[in-house]
């Protein structure tokens, strides 16, 4: 690449030692927070994580099919723990490496402080830090994504072909992970093919068998899963307010409260880059540096394409969710180290001492602020789980069962129950239900004659209780309290009484 020795650090030993420490202590902030309750689609992950590799086949046929690649990494990683914590461990150590991947390609296009804004941003991306604490699979994938771009551009700038297959490979194993991971890397190789037409003419014949290839397996891949697109009929159609904000992108997250501080960083930071950039060009005959330019419109492709994609289709069909476009976080930070950086070196470099120590403080300022917020989004629960075990314990005595409507809210409160002194009785199950989230209670004329006089039911807010709830009233029982745990989304504990006991 030109100007690639001048960009990158004298040092690349320094260099590394300095972007795996970033990735380390990122990680090491998050560990304090693995044991947090975990919600209903940890639920799921459990859930499939257990199944025998039969049944999970079986089931990943009628539910759950974009997942199967990641509940088989699960299974397998479940028979060293099935705690949380450990469960959740394997998305933190995706995390901690892409943070260091993004740190070395920030390094290779911009240089070693566009580098560490990069893996400091994409380490406190609010997406990301989800992600992280979370037992699904999209820190994996966004890893993979991160992995496959970056190999596009050593083979961009190399003309090295095993680049390009470890592209392919790895724009694979995104896709499998979660079926949009694969809309960056794609994004990023128009964007080459489009800039730079001479890259793919000079070593057409060499890729476009792998090319070929992975375009093709990714076709086949989605239409397999296609058939199971009524999983996604939860998301909202797109209003004015949904836009608003999806607009946030890759900048999203939960809770709001630490989304809003992060964005507004990003904004405050690419407008100050414009502005030392338009000061430095005004004093400076020095223009943008091409190579610079190119890799500021692919890290922006990187960074917006998928979102906007998305949000164009859910005009028509509802599909965007921003932890769909996790993959473009780590884009969005490199967009913004290359924008810095540059902005940076147009002006002058001999600055006053003053100056510079009232920039250091600046930047010490936003460390600080980023890791405070980081703490905040990574202790945010979006469901309390724990909570709803631990007053079920003290409720549920001998006369009473919990009914727990689906193998997610299952999952998700026996991990707790079962870990207590005594566990309570469940109302009984239904002795085979592939679907996930579809009712698992038996509602025959037996279950409600041997049931308890009280009865708890767990209600999430995706769960249909409807008609098994009528089937309880029709039965005597009639509602005498509720508890609801109210965190990102709300979980319901809902006490019936059969009358006359």
């Amino acid at each position: 690449m030109r100007g690639e020795k001048s960009a990158t650090m004298r040092n690349p030993h320094t260099a590394s030692i300095t972007f795996l420490s970033i990735g380390v202590l990122a990680s090491a902030e998050l560990l304090p927070m693995l044991d947090k309750s975990l919600w209903i689609d940890e639920g799921a992950s459990l859930y499939s994580a257990h199944l025998s590799w039969s049944a999970l086949w079986h089931q990943s046929k009628v539910v759950d099919g974009v997942f199967l690649a990641y509940y088989a990494v699960l299974h397998l990683w479940v028979e060293i723990s099935a705690n949380i914590e450990w469960v959740r461990f394997l998305s933190v150590i995706a995390f901690g490496l892409t943070v260091v991947v993004i740190g070395h390609l920030g390094n290779r296009l911009g240089g070693f402080w566009c580098g560490v804004i990069a893996a400091v941003l994409t380490a406190a991306n609010p997406l990301m830090i989800d992600a992280a604490l979370d037992a699904r699979p999209y820190a994996l994938s966004a890893l993979a994504a991160t992995i496959a771009i970056y190999s596009l551009l050593r083979w961009r700038d190399s003309a090295d072909d095993r680049w390009f297959r470890r592209f392919c490979i790895a724009s694979l194993v995104a896709l499998v992970l979660h079926i949009f991971a694969i809309l960056a890397p794609l994004a990023v190789l128009v964007i080459v093919v489009l800039v730079r037409p001479m890259t793919l003419r000079r070593s057409w014949r060499r890729v476009v068998v792998p090319l070929g290839m992975t375009l093709l397996l990714s076709v086949v891949y989605g239409s397999l899963v296609l058939g199971q697109r009524g999983q996604i009929a939860w998301i909202p159609r797109m209003s004015v307010t949904n836009l608003l904000v999806d607009a946030y992108g890759p900048a999203g997250g939960y809770p709001r409260l630490g989304r809003i501080p992060y964005a507004m960083i990003i904004v405050a930071l690419v407008g100050f880059g414009l502005v030392l950039i338009w000061l430095g060009r005004r004093r400076r005959s020095d223009s943008v540096d091409s190579s610079i330019r190119e890799n500021l419109v692919v890290a922006l492709a990187w960074a917006a394409l998928p979102t906007l994609g998305l949000i164009a289709v859910s005009f028509v069909k509802p599909l965007y969710v921003d932890r769909y476009v996790i993959a473009s976080a780590p884009g969005m930070a490199l967009a913004v180290g290359l924008l810095l950086t540059q902005a940076l070196k147009l002006n002058d470099p001999k600055r006053a001492t003053r100056q510079c120590r009232a920039e250091g403080i600046a930047w010490g300022i936003i460390v600080v602020g980023l890791v405070a917020n980081s703490i905040m989004i990574g202790s945010t629960a979006f469901e309390n789980y724990a909570g709803v075990a631990r007053y079920l314990e003290n409720q549920v005595g001998v006369s009473g069962e919990i009914a727990l409507p689906d193998h997610s809210v299952g999952t998700g409160v026996e991990y707790y129950l079962f870990n207590s002194r005594e566990s309570p009785r469940l109302w009984p199950e239904t002795p085979s239900q592939l679907y996930i989230t579809a009712l698992d209670l038996r509602e025959n004329q037996v279950a409600f004659n041997s049931a308890q006089p009280n009865v708890w039911v767990v209600e999430d807010e995706t769960t249909g209780l409807g008609a098994f709830l009528d089937n309880l009233t029709r039965h005597g029982y009639v509602i005498i309290g509720t508890r609801r745990f109210v965190d990102l989304r709300t979980v319901t504990v809902a006490h019936y009484k059969r009358s006359g006991r």
